[in-house]
């Protein structure tokens, strides 16, 4: 059972990236999923159960985090170092 659920979670966020309309860059695995913004593009990097979330449009970037929380019980763990 326990081995299914990353399996089952990556599975869910994978649709729900999708629904959002992210599509999976052609030039990398299932882990990075891309989504055209105003300012250029939103880009989501899946690692285990953790996103990093980067782009120039941060005001996009706060709209993907509130779609995303909806759905998802989520920390903003602050910026990436």
């Amino acid at each position: 059972e326990l081995k299914q659920a990353p399996r089952a979670w990556n599975a869910k966020i994978t649709q729900e990236l999708r629904r959002m309309v992210f599509a999976t860059s052609k030039s990398e695995n299932s882990s990075l999923f891309i989504r055209k913004g105003r300012l250029g593009p939103v880009s989501i990097l899946l690692y285990v159960d953790d996103l990093v979330i980067t782009g120039a449009d941060l005001s996009e970037i706060d709209r993907v985090k509130v779609q995303l929380a909806t759905s998802f019980d989520m920390k903003n763990l602050g910026y990436l170092h």
